[in-house]
């Protein structure tokens, strides 16, 4: 028998006002059905929701689309994803990672190839987990092996398995060398604004400045003189 929380700020909830009676009862039925699983993406077919909840199929084709459309669940070829569902119920912890690795496994590859974000990122996820496990436990190897085999089949690093992926130092020198040209880029623009400023301000002046260049060129060359303004 599996066990599920529910906030109480469910019933608050601005979308879940907006629902009726069966639509509530619809959306909480994806929460707490049998066919739930650690990873949120389970199969579900529309007959066994509707026998379940006494509504009827059509409306259950219904609410799930509506559903969809707001952004709750994602729904291919009979399985649906909870979205968002990690943010209330965290599954973590070693029997939770292998039970996880299991149902990506088995899962339809079609389906799997379509929720590829989703696997993408709970495999992350495991791997974090699992690699600061430092006791062993049963079945760690077979979870080493499974997790590659994964890890493959996603395009995903291959050495993220033996720690957190830095950039190589060639980037980092490349990264550098850009900041440093888009810095440079910056600065002489900033300098040709400057510079297109005062000629414009020279412009709308009749040439003042100009003329003051001038007026200090007649002062330095009398030193000992007293001109108004000097």
């Amino acid at each position: 028998m599996k066990g599920r929380v529910i906030q109480s700020k469910f019933w608050s909830d601005k979308w879940v006002l907006t629902l009726t009676a069966e639509e509530k009862l619809a959306y909480l039925y994806l929460l707490l059905n049998e066919s739930l699983n650690v990873l949120s993406l389970f199969e579900l077919s529309e007959e066994l929701m509707s026998f379940e909840t006494k509504i009827k199929k059509e409306e259950i084709s219904r609410m799930l689309n509506m559903f969809q459309q707001a952004g709750k669940i994602d729904y291919f070829n009979g399985y649906i994803l909870l979205k968002n569902a990690s943010k209330y119920q965290n599954y973590s912890g070693v029997k939770n990672y292998q039970g996880k690795v299991r149902i990506i496994l088995e899962m339809n590859s079609e389906v799997a190839k379509y929720h590829s974000s989703h696997i993408k990122e709970e495999v992350l996820t495991i791997v974090k987990g699992f690699r600061n496990i430092s006791k062993a436990f049963d079945g760690k190897d077979k979870l080493e092996r499974d997790l590659k085999i994964i890890i493959k089949n996603f395009n995903l690093p291959s050495n993220i398995l033996e720690g957190s992926i830095e950039p190589s130092k060639n980037q980092n020198t490349n990264n550098i060398n850009q900041n440093k040209e888009t810095s440079k880029e910056k600065t002489n623009c900033v300098n040709n604004k400057n510079e297109s400023e005062y000629q414009k301000q020279d412009k709308e002046s009749g040439g003042y400045m100009k003329a003051r260049n001038k007026a200090d060129e007649i002062r330095e060359s009398y030193p000992n003189e007293k001109y108004v303004g000097k």
